[in-house]
């Protein structure tokens, strides 16, 4: 039997017929985050970019079948979001590939599926735009934490918006504009019925549950594509840098981001951000006036 945790090993000690393992994060850590596995698995360890430490939790039986993918897609993944959004804002990432299924954003331990990371179930379900989406979630909803519920977009758009391009201009398997059109058209039914991307009506989900609907997710990510055709590519990346680095290991809501957006781009951006961010309609599509919602 096997154990692993966030954080990094910190130390292993033999205690009669127990083995005990402390974990150490030197980060903080929100108890939804938090992941601790034990089971008849192999811990491998590999180098990342910029000196990053992974380790892999997997299967012993697996582990042989599941590392060439793994090798493949974590670090090219690392690369393409760390590019885009500086450095790293943890010394340790890694994968728990589990026979059980799913897929959390666990703070530096990511849990995913196992069968989603055989060669056959990375071709057939795409998961390597599932590892983009988690690894952006290290930035978007971990190491910056939402303030409210209400603030999730800012969690699950940014993951959504990265996976999309991850999948369709890092890996050329499809056109951004393209999808953000399908949801953009999806838009006028979603927002009926769930309430806005950043006032989901508490009604929409069931009793004690999250907003964990279309607003958070594909919504989210319109939302960050429409900054984009606003303000540039450019000044756009200016944004996203700054607000993971300024909130940092810290929490922070859509009030913040309104107003570090308005900043990095030296331009008053309230207006056009809550046009998108509190409507029970979208407004029109910069550089896209075309654009029908359903």
């Amino acid at each position: 039997m096997n154990a692993i945790a966030n954080g990094e090993l910190t130390g292993t000690r033999r205690d009669g017929s127990y083995t005990v393992r402390r974990f150490e994060s030197r980060r903080k850590l929100a108890p939804e985050l938090m992941q601790i596995g034990v089971g008849p698995f192999t811990v491998v360890k590999r180098r990342g970019p910029d000196g990053i430490a992974l380790r892999y939790a997997l299967s012993t039986r697996q582990a042989d079948d599941l590392m060439p993918q793994i090798d493949a897609v974590v670090p090219e993944a690392l690369r393409f979001v760390t590019d885009r959004l500086g450095g790293f804002p943890l010394r340790t990432y890694g994968i728990y590939a589990t026979p059980a299924g799913g897929e959390l954003e666990t703070q530096s331990l990511t849990l995913l599926a196992a069968s989603e990371l055989t060669k056959d179930g990375m071709e057939a379900n795409g998961s390597d735009t599932v590892v983009a989406h988690e690894i952006a979630h290290e930035y978007f909803g971990n190491s910056v934490s939402p303030r409210r519920w209400r603030d999730l977009w800012l969690n699950e758009g940014h993951a959504v918006y990265y996976q999309n391009l991850w999948d369709q201009e890092e890996r050329d398997r499809g056109d951004l504009a393209a999808s953000m059109k399908r949801a953009y058209q999806d838009s006028a039914a979603r927002l009926r019925a769930q309430g806005p991307i950043a006032a989901p009506k508490p009604g929409a989900f069931k009793p004690g549950m999250a907003p964990y609907g279309w607003g958070a997710y594909q919504g989210g990510a319109l939302v960050l594509y429409a900054l984009r055709q606003e303000v540039g590519e450019a000044t756009f990346r200016r944004i996203e840098r700054a607000w993971v680095t300024e909130h940092r290991d810290g929490t922070a809501g859509t009030a913040d981001f309104v107003r570090l957006a308005s900043r990095v781009a030296d331009r008053d951006l309230t207006s056009f951000l809550h046009s998108w961010l509190y409507a029970q309609k979208l407004p029109a599509m910069p550089g896209h006036p075309d654009w029908r919602t359903s």
